[in-house]
């Protein structure tokens, strides 16, 4: 709602709140508003991370262990350990968020649409019930889907390649 409104307002010249809070020569016109937006976005940015982080340790943890609850520590560190080391590995090997953000929306965007609900309608609906038009109809947008799904990805791993081959991009750059 609130994106829909400011779009309707701004349009094109909706901006990133932090640049809008910066001035015209790239210092902040207002700094404590700057600062605590920062303050804001970073607290939110590490409550996500760490609750993410927690239920992917967890899943972690149950790979190499046989219960599922975490009672081991030292098997908890180690999860942890390969959570961390692989998240700083990304983040130094992907020179910027924006072609992974495409590379999952190219891929899981359209099966979250598309995909899931024409194979859970598959799969619940009983087959007698069926018609034939509405079988083949979530068949149709099966068969689009990965053909949609399949050239999005091919078009963002093309352009994560050619971002890649860039010397200022290389990885561990930074």
């Amino acid at each position: 709602m609130v994106v829909s409104v400011g779009y309707y307002y701004l349009g094109e010249s909706a901006e990133y709140l932090m640049d809008v809070l910066d001035g015209s020569n790239g210092q902040p016109d207002h700094p404590a508003p700057n600062a605590i937006s920062n303050g804001f976005l970073i607290i939110h940015v590490l409550v996500g991370y760490a609750i993410n982080g927690n239920v992917m340790n967890k899943a972690i943890y149950a790979l190499f262990q046989s219960d599922k609850e975490p009672t081991d520590s030292l098997w908890w560190l180690f999860a942890t350990s390969i959570t961390l080391v692989v998240s700083f590995i990304l983040a130094n090997v992907v020179p910027d968020l924006s072609e992974i953000l495409g590379l999952v929306g190219a891929s899981f965007g359209y099966a979250l649409t598309f995909v899931f609900p024409a194979v859970f309608w598959l799969r619940i609906v009983p087959k007698e019930q069926q018609s034939d038009l509405a079988f083949g109809g979530h068949v149709a947008v099966l068969v689009m889907a990965v053909g949609v799904i399949s050239i999005g990805m091919y078009a963002e791993i093309d352009k994560l390649v050619s971002i890649l081959k860039d010397e200022a991009n290389a990885p561990f750059t930074c």
